[in-house]
């Protein structure tokens, strides 16, 4: 079958372009027309680092017959994250909509044409407009799109994933909970993926959890590595169902530094679908100066030992033996001389 609309078309697809992208346009889509070296093309969908959108020949400065050149500015801020992207052409007006928002329309008539080329997705046989990202849900349509059609493409299949923020004390235990929201039969969720990106100066991985959430009737593989990455992998026999908002892993650090941080997740899917609405939590962490053991009081315990500590005795062995962490000697500093004194 091939794809030759000649008098109206739609381009639909959603794009998450790398943040390391450099190239002001890339092409998602494209349909070649002409020689190689023309630069051409019959139709074609394109974005890049600066949000430059284009439905149409990115090499023609004017429009002929053979090209339906079309520019609108989104912004620089899609970096990084999904991004549902669209133009359409009636025959007369082109439109492109950016997260089911339109952004821009032009006028234009004319005739696509064609020749054989091949349809390419993520380049343009040039190295210049490669994408560097990822793109899901391509979709080509013989007509164009409504707006109503084109906010029903975004909202379909659109699953989340989202953290809180968080405030808490260094040296305790954070609980972060990864949830979803409203999943019923007709979603079949029966496995998901996401890599979690933390950052290991501030925050201590200890374990995870997936007692007591939506994911607790199937079966989970999760891997840290040494870098600051977590890759969890989950599947089931049974559709994962819910309602309102859910958990689907709890993820257990311990905060070692004060500040803040917003771990991302990347790389999510639920069954073969790319999550494209995700919610990155701050944690904030805070030193509690003289709570020694982190359980949030301030007691002479605490005091009892930082004097152990100070006379070279080991008085934590269990939790933390001799040399304490850094964050622990911090907190055991309450005079900030940057010792605790012997």
């Amino acid at each position: 079958m091939k794809l030759h609309p000649t008098n109206s078309i739609s381009i639909s697809a959603w794009v998450y372009i790398d943040p390391t992208e450099t190239h002001s346009f890339t092409r998602i889509l494209s349909k070649r027309y002409g020689k190689p070296t023309d630069d051409k093309d019959s139709y074609t969908l394109i974005t890049g680092n600066v949000g430059y959108n284009q439905l149409g020949d990115p090499g023609m400065t004017t429009v002929t017959s053979t090209s339906y050149n079309w520019t609108g500015v989104s912004g620089s801020n899609y970096l990084s994250q999904w991004v549902h992207i669209c133009g359409t052409w009636d025959g007369a007006t082109m439109k492109f909509y950016d997260n089911a928002q339109l952004v821009a329309t032009k006028a234009q008539s004319g005739t696509i044409l064609y020749d054989n080329h091949t349809l390419l997705i993520g380049t343009g046989n040039n190295s210049g407009y490669s994408f560097k990202g990822y793109i899901d849900d391509i979709r080509i349509y013989n007509r164009a799109l409504s707006i109503q059609e084109v906010q029903a493409l975004y909202t379909e299949n659109t699953f989340s994933i989202s953290c809180p923020n968080q405030t808490d004390t260094v040296g305790r235990w954070v609980t972060i909970p990864i949830s979803t929201i409203a999943l019923t039969t007709t979603n079949n969720v029966t496995a998901y993926q996401f890599n979690y990106n933390y950052d290991n100066t501030k925050l201590k991985y200890q374990n995870y959890s997936i007692a007591g959430t939506w994911a607790a009737n199937g079966s989970i593989q999760v891997n840290a590595n040494t870098t600051g990455v977590i890759s969890a992998a989950w599947a089931s026999q049974a559709p994962m169902i819910g309602t309102g908002t859910g958990v689907i892993l709890n993820l257990q650090f311990q905060s070692i530094a004060n500040g803040a941080t917003t771990p991302t997740i990347t790389n999510a899917f639920f069954n073969t679908t790319a999550v494209k609405s995700i919610t990155n939590g701050t944690i904030i962490s805070n030193y509690l100066y003289g709570d020694i053991d982190a359980n949030n009081l301030v007691m002479a315990y605490d005091a009892a030992l930082a004097i152990q500590y100070s006379v070279g005795l080991d008085p934590i062995p269990s939790i933390d033996p001799i040399p304490w962490d850094a964050w622990r000697i911090k907190v055991a500093d309450v005079d900030g001389n940057g010792s605790i004194p012997t």
